[in-house]
């Protein structure tokens, strides 16, 4: 496990605790502590996360179609 990782996202740095896999379609995986730390609003039909930071901002991430072609 990587400790208190910063990670930049959309101009807003997140901490994490890491755990390194040998995966090739994600880049990080966030868990529920982590989801629910930052206050995630998970639009599944929309393919995207809200996080809300820690001073009120807010961070939107949009999925992508899958790298192997797999929906």
């Amino acid at each position: 496990m990587v400790r208190n990782v910063r990670i930049d996202a959309n101009e807003h740095a997140l901490e994490a605790d890491l755990f390194v896999l040998d995966m090739k379609d994600f880049d990080i995986i966030l868990g529920m502590d982590r989801l629910s730390k930052y206050g995630a609003d998970i639009k599944c039909r929309e393919r995207k996360v809200i996080l809300h930071t820690p001073s009120e901002n807010e961070t939107t991430f949009y999925g992508v179609e899958s790298r192997t072609g797999r929906e």
